[in-house]
């Protein structure tokens, strides 16, 4: 039998059948990508969250030593300082702005652990 006449009328045919095969190999080959990216995301996450943690703990005892001397929790100029520094070291895609907000939100959070 001859694939070309049994299963396909003409060659045109036959070139958007190899089209549509392209497409949905290229579509499961990004899903692989989207899918193999998101995994990356997904540890990324896990580490964050352990590292968080891991600062919040050390926040918490600041927190006590902090509280044993009287002194306040808030300290402005020294996450000033914190903000300044990190969003310094930001080399993209995240702009410095975006950086102070993110460690903004995270210094919020901590205190309210640390109090």
């Amino acid at each position: 039998a001859n694939y070309f006449t049994d299963e396909f009328s003409s060659k045109e045919e036959v070139y958007m059948a190899i089209n549509d095969i392209n497409q949905v190999k290229n579509t499961i080959i990004s899903s692989m990508d989207i899918f193999h990216w998101r995994k990356k995301i997904d540890a990324l996450e896990d580490e964050i969250v352990v590292l968080l943690n891991k600062r919040a703990f050390y926040a918490v005892e600041i927190g006590k030593i902090k509280q044993e001397q009287g002194i306040p929790v808030l300290d402005s100029s020294r996450e000033e300082e914190i903000l300044a520094r990190v969003a310094s070291k930001t080399k993209g895609p995240f702009s410095s702005d975006s950086i102070r907000a993110i460690f903004k939100a995270i210094m919020v959070e901590t205190r309210k652990v640390e109090d």
